[in-house]
């Protein structure tokens, strides 16, 4: 894709970037804006992720499935994976950022700096991870798509394996006890992580994550993470127009149409 100018972006645009390597991972984001996503652009985000997750993960292998409680909230989410629990077997865990300083539950001074009507924090991004053994990846991707909380990864072994072994890694530095006690966590990713240098001393929560995609409401985007090149595979599902880029090292393209 070579960037050349296009005069206007249409209503409700999605934008693929390629973005250099980092970390160990090969970089993509869908770019739609800010999440939840649009009620007019809802069917086509619902649509990408239907076309593009066969393509990124193998039929028969099983991933970490997890929920951002965090952006649950939005349409009625809450209700929906209620309706859903015996089918999805929820279970509660700790979403945590690789490359920030510890997660922490709130300190006085944080109330003390509070403006009018700034809202507090979460004390705990809680994940729900989907531990059913027959999930239903598409349906759930259906249900919870567009809010802004959808996680999903592959691992070396099994999700359940991935998780257990985990768990102590993240207790070793995790300070705050009520949160270090939770059984399991799950590795919060975005296109920023990689600049970090804390990112690079835990690089032990992400050695076994083959390819991991996020709703992620810090890319306003779908952010796919690959170890292995996905690029031509993301491409053949789509009819991309290039786009001019900002910056000359990120590769841009509009999607304009999903294929069949």
């Amino acid at each position: 894709m070579s960037s050349l100018p296009v005069p206007r972006a249409p209503k409700d645009a999605i934008f693929f970037e390629v973005h250099p390597p980092s970390g160990g991972f090969h970089r993509y984001l869908f770019r739609q804006g800010r999440f939840p996503v649009k009620p007019a652009a809802r069917a086509r985000w619902i649509d990408l992720y239907s076309r593009l997750r066969p393509l990124l993960f193998a039929a028969a292998s099983k991933t970490v499935t997890a929920l951002q409680m965090w952006h649950l909230h939005h349409d009625d989410g809450p209700s929906i994976l209620t309706r859903n629990a015996g089918a999805w077997s929820p279970d509660y865990g700790v979403g945590v950022w690789l490359h920030q300083p510890p997660p922490t539950l709130w300190q006085p001074e944080e109330f003390e700096m509070l403006g009018p009507g700034d809202p507090m924090r979460p004390p705990i991004l809680t994940a729900i991870a989907l531990t059913a053994e027959r999930l239903d990846h598409h349906g759930v991707w259906v249900s919870m798509g567009c809010r802004g909380c959808y996680v999903e990864f592959s691992v070396t072994g099994s999700p359940e394996e991935f998780l257990e072994a985990q768990a102590p890694l993240y207790q070793a530095w995790i300070e705050e006890p009520l949160i270090a006690a939770h059984g399991f966590f799950i590795p919060l990713l975005s296109l920023g992580v990689f600049d970090s240098d804390l990112f690079t001393q835990r690089l032990a929560h992400v050695a076994p994550v083959g390819i991991y995609v996020r709703e992620s409401d810090e890319d306003e985007g779908l952010l796919i993470l690959s170890r292995d090149p996905v690029e031509s595979r993301i491409t053949a599902a789509l009819e991309l127009v290039p786009w001019t880029s900002p910056d000359p090292a990120v590769r841009i393209a509009l999607v304009q149409q999903i294929k069949a």
